[in-house]
């Protein structure tokens, strides 16, 4: 047993090299609250935007433009991320025969892996959705066209993206 105390000993005096320590990165606070308290607040929200002046909360948004994130919408056809579109036939006209109005419309997609794709207008509003995307900056052409530099949000794409795309398409 004495023989166990000295070599505890001996081992103590060896110089100790420190260990290297992970630091962990601050947690954000979380605040915790009963559902209803939460229902409450989220309902007391919705009637004060319902009830609040347009223009006033306008102005705020313009004075604060931090406060708020300018969320805006791209289009998403099959999947893919809408850049741009162009019509290619926009035909309009009556049928004299049986009085019917009759549509040839045919537009271009691109998309945002650079392909594009030919189809009839009414495809694309049938089988288009809208999903929300992050403005990050705002960017003013020499042409006088503005364009978005934004980050997809909910486009049911995994990897969130990061684009340029002008002003004319979103929304």
């Amino acid at each position: 047993m004495a023989k166990e105390k000295e070599e505890k000993i001996v081992e103590a005096t060896e110089p100790i090299v420190a260990e290297p320590v992970a630091v962990k990165a601050p947690v954000e606070e979380t605040v915790t609250l009963p559902k209803k308290t939460l229902e409450d607040l989220l309902d007391r929200v919705d009637r004060i935007e319902f009830a609040a002046s347009k223009s006033r909360l306008a102005h705020y948004d313009k004075k604060n433009p931090d406060a708020i994130g300018k969320e805006v919408s791209v289009s998403v056809y099959e999947e893919k991320i809408v850049t741009a579109w162009e019509t290619i036939e926009d035909i309009v006209e009556k049928n004299p025969t049986t009085g019917v109005w009759m549509e040839r419309q045919t537009i271009r997609l691109h998309f945002l892996e650079g392909e594009a794709e030919e189809m009839a207008y009414q495809q694309f509003v049938r089988r288009t959705s809208k999903k929300a995307a992050r403005v990050l900056s705002e960017t003013k052409l020499e042409d006088g066209r503005t364009t978005f530099k934004i980050e997809t949000i909910e486009t049911g794409l995994t990897p969130e993206k990061v684009l340029e795309i002008d002003i004319a398409f979103i929304n």
